[in-house]
């Protein structure tokens, strides 16, 4: 059974770009159809190719070869947060260690 019965077509507006973020833990993720981008709150950054690494164990983001990658990235990350202040469309915050201590 199909997902879409557009004919197989994309329908319109659709993204191909997910937007995540953990308030808990202080990361922010672009998910796009080949690359996972992440931003930790103290600067730290991750880069996976999902279609060669679809279980993000090894980062690329040290590779001086992917820095134009990483900085179009992270700004396309800003822009897409920016675009659904406050905080995209709902968090639901929770530290497990607290409600189950």
């Amino acid at each position: 059974m199909p997902v879409f019965s557009a004919g197989g077509e994309k329908p319109s507006g659709w993204r191909d770009e997910v937007f995540v973020e953990d308030l808990g833990r202080g990361w922010h993720l672009l998910r796009t159809p080949k690359w996972a981008y992440i931003e930790w709150d103290d600067g730290e950054q991750e880069l996976y190719d999902m279609s060669i690494d679809p279980y993000p164990l090894q980062s690329l983001h040290a590779d001086p070869g992917k820095a134009d990658l990483i900085s179009g990235l992270s700004a396309r990350l800003t822009a897409g947060f920016s675009e659904h202040e406050p905080h995209c469309m709902m968090h639901v915050v929770c530290d497990l260690d607290e409600r189950f201590a």
